[in-house]
């Protein structure tokens, strides 16, 4: 070999130490019997902790017999002249005291000859401990998925159908990972129900224009009962793919709805008959005649007064007085449409908002009212106490309170005129005068 050849060859050797020297990953040479023909300085950082006091490292199996013994098995059975007798087999060392960190290597172990191994060993201790946190964090999550009572969460795919399912959401719902898996969302929902929310396609649309999209309407369970949910819809997304699928958080609020029904019912109805209350007769036929100016619909309004009411009381007590008042009310919804709003006006005076109803058919159910009271009664001990109402009636003409005030000039037109009579609101004038009918 030429000097030039030498020296080049030399540069090459000196090169390849370097190499050695600098690498980020343990290497090793060493004999089949597990004896370190040679290691670079890495090698040596991550197993002099292993070693035992006074042995050094001139046996890699000997250094590792304590944490992986089974090493020296795998050698001793590989058949092959040459190939790989293991790839990133973890070896996890324990803390070498209290309070430190112990370490994971990847060991992966090759055979080049008869007689000659090569180890090269990393540190993954850092990436191991990354991936136990991740799991213990999914853990944990999953652990809280599975252990909510009244929440389902679940994931959909980019299409909107189910592709996660977890045991929170069969709690809720009933339907097992089989069966919800690949449906599409809103799958829970029934016709009845369908008319109260978002048809999916626009929940869907929504929560990508805004991030979410939030609703309540009625769910059914697999096992056809129903409940009353809020669902958000949540838009899960990276910078790379866009819209990658979405979260579902649904929670059963039936409880909570019955809560606001009952309060909604309280803050409309009148306590003793059972009715609505003014109030809410008055939002009702507000809202009933705007609508009726653009649909050019007809609009009726009664109001009825019990004859002589004072006279019932002072004779036979309020608890009869009660009675007659409950009694009058059952009478009148009987009589009425389940269309038309019912309601106590206060005291002894009822309110009824006939809709689609001209002038001639409101007089008659005014009058139809009228008979069915007369020929009804309440029992006190051994008597029946008979009782009647005087009726005002008018049209929509102005607005609902100029109605009502026509037709509560007709109620005292009647009443004037003898009571236990239908009196109608002239439709001229100011409604001064009034048409009465006996």
């Amino acid at each position: 070999m030429s000097a030039q050849a030498e020296r080049e060859a030399a540069g090459e050797l000196e090169a390849l130490l370097q190499f050695l020297y600098l690498c980020p990953v343990g290497v090793i040479k060493l004999a089949g019997c597990g004896r370190v023909d040679m290691l670079n300085p890495m090698a040596s950082q991550l197993l002099m902790p292993l070693a035992r006091p006074g042995s050094g490292l001139d046996n890699l199996f000997e250094v590792l017999g304590d944490c992986a013994p089974e090493l020296r098995g795998l050698v001793s059975g590989f058949a092959r002249p040459r190939g790989t007798i293991c790839e990133s087999y973890q070896v996890e060392v324990a803390a070498p005291a209290p309070g430190r960190m112990g370490v994971v290597l990847a060991i992966t172990l090759i055979q080049i000859d008869a007689d000659c191994l090569m180890a090269v060993l990393v540190d993954i201790s850092q990436s191991v401990a990354q991936e136990r946190m991740i799991r213990a964090r999914e853990e944990r999550l999953r652990a809280i998925f599975d252990g909510i009572r009244d929440y389902a969460i679940y994931t959909l795919d980019r299409e909107g159908r189910v592709d996660s399912w977890n045991r929170s959401v069969q709690r809720v719902q009933g339907y097992s990972a089989e069966e919800a898996l690949g449906q599409p969302l809103g799958f829970d929902s029934c016709d009845e129900a369908r008319a109260q929310v978002t048809e999916p396609e626009q929940r869907l649309r929504a929560a990508c224009e805004s991030g979410w999209h939030e609703d309540e309407g009625w769910r059914v369970r697999r096992d056809g009962s129903r409940f009353w949910a809020n669902s958000i819809v949540s838009v899960l997304s990276d910078a790379e793919c866009g819209v990658t699928g979405y979260s579902v958080i649904t929670r059963d609020i039936t409880e909570r709805k019955h809560a606001e029904d009952a309060l909604r019912r309280l803050a409309s109805t009148d306590a003793l008959t059972g009715l609505y209350n003014r109030r809410f007769f008055f939002e009702q036929a507000e809202r009933e005649a705007a609508q009726a100016v653009h649909t050019r619909g007809s609009l009726a309004f009664l109001i009825l007064d019990a004859d002589h009411f004072k006279r019932i009381n002072d004779r036979y007590g309020h608890a009869v007085g009660d009675a007659v008042l409950k009694e009058l009310a059952s009478v009148c919804a009987r009589c009425v449409r389940s269309t038309d709003v019912l309601a106590r006006y206060g005291g002894e005076e009822f309110v009824i908002m006939l809709r689609q109803t001209t002038l001639a058919d409101a007089l008659t159910a005014a009058e139809r009212i009228r008979q069915a009271i007369a020929q009804c009664g309440v029992v006190s001990g051994d008597e029946t106490v008979r009782f009647t109402v005087s009726i005002g009636v008018a049209s929509l003409r102005r607005s609902v309170q100029d109605a009502i005030h026509r037709a509560d000039q007709a109620l005292y037109a009647a009443k004037q005129q003898g009571r236990n009579r239908v009196a109608l609101a002239c439709e001229e004038g100011e409604g001064t005068r009034h048409a009465a009918l006996s």
